[in-house]
């Protein structure tokens, strides 16, 4: 595609901290609200959620390494 726009840096790591935001806040409402600290349901919602986070928090924070040739 010509006329493809890349979103800046800035875009995708705010965007991350949000997803990394919204899975522990989903765990820390639900867990409070019905005192299931331990629910395996509600870890199977937040821990993807959250790891997506942590993933592009790590991507987008990583220096790129110049290829010599």
């Amino acid at each position: 595609m010509e006329n493809e726009v890349e979103l800046p840096k800035i875009y995708k790591l705010i965007f991350s901290f949000l997803v990394l935001i919204a899975g522990i806040g989903t765990y820390l409402f639900w867990a409070a609200s019905y005192d299931a600290w331990t629910d395996i349901g509600l870890y199977a919602v937040s821990v993807p959620v959250i790891g997506f986070g942590l993933a592009g928090i790590f991507l987008f924070t990583r220096k790129e390494v110049e290829e010599e040739d």
